[in-house]
């Protein structure tokens, strides 16, 4: 089996191949498997070249959640780097070596410790990846500071056991979503456009939002949303009966029952920490 990626005129959003293969007869590869599982974690999967480039035809617009597809894909290209396309709330800040640690220092800004990968550059080259608030959006930024990137909505990145031109990209630990940690204040100041004071997100969004369906792929950042809304809005016990019932009737199909517990104490811990700042700024 050659290392080495397919020339570029052979991209195409399946490679030509059937998107629901025999699985059976498909032998399992480190890379097959660590796609399926971040796809199973909701995180929109992507093949890519050694040189990061998208293999398939639509690029970005291809990444999914369906294993279907991600079994042809790989079966197709066995040795295909795994792209992960950047769902909504979450960020990942794009550390690029010694020189991007300093610039943080010199504006004394600390990444909180999160789940982080090691890219193939090395050591102190490193993908950090952060949780927003509901309701909050970052894009790429390029350039936060020298060295610094921002991925996130509209990018992607190129995750573990993937190995590019440079060499491997590895885990700092397990990955394990529960490790994301909430983005720190200065990212978001840094990234977020600002929006208007006293300017709603307009009640159509929220109706488009909670009329579901719910696909994979999309589970985590809606419940994260709608439970930021009804936290809001209503005591905690109340919130959380709500979107309790909204994640059973509208995700499809639902998250493990720990992980929407877990999304919900995340935003049920956003919503205290705006609280208390809103309370701080008064004073």
């Amino acid at each position: 089996m050659s290392t080495a990626p397919p020339a570029p005129d052979e991209r195409s959003r399946t490679g030509g191949v059937s998107t629901t293969p025999a699985r059976q007869a498909q032998p399992e590869t480190p890379l097959l498997n660590a796609a399926i599982t971040y796809a199973t974690a909701d995180l929109p999967v992507l093949p890519c070249r050694r040189d990061k480039a998208p293999l398939t035809e639509h690029g970005l617009k291809d990444a999914t959640a369906d294993l279907n597809t991600i079994h042809a894909w790989w079966q197709h290209w066995p040795q295909a780097l795994i792209g992960l396309a950047i769902p909504d709330g979450y960020a990942v800040v794009d550390v690029d070596g010694p020189a991007g640690w300093a610039a943080l220092k010199a504006e004394k800004l600390t990444p909180p410790a999160t789940l982080t990968a090691i890219t193939g550059r090395g050591e102190w080259h490193r993908h950090l990846w952060y949780a927003l608030p509901p309701g909050v959006a970052i894009g790429c930024k390029h350039a936060l500071l020298a060295c610094v990137d921002v991925r996130g909505r509209g990018g992607y990145v190129i995750a573990p056991p993937s190995r590019s031109v440079h060499g491997p990209y590895v885990w700092l630990g397990d990955f394990d979503l529960a490790k994301i940690a909430l983005a720190p204040a200065w990212l978001m100041e840094r990234c977020q456009p600002a929006r208007p004071s006293g300017q709603a997100r307009p009640a159509s969004e929220w109706v488009t939002l909670l009329r579901g369906p719910v696909p994979e792929g999309h589970r985590h950042e809606r419940l994260l949303r709608v439970a930021g809304l009804l936290f809001r809005r209503h005591d905690a016990p109340i919130a959380l009966e709500l979107a309790h019932a909204w994640h059973d009737a509208r995700c499809t199909p639902p998250l493990p029952e720990q992980e929407a517990a877990r999304i919900l104490g995340d935003a049920l811990e956003l919503e205290q920490r705006r609280r208390a700042q809103q309370v701080g700024s008064e004073r």
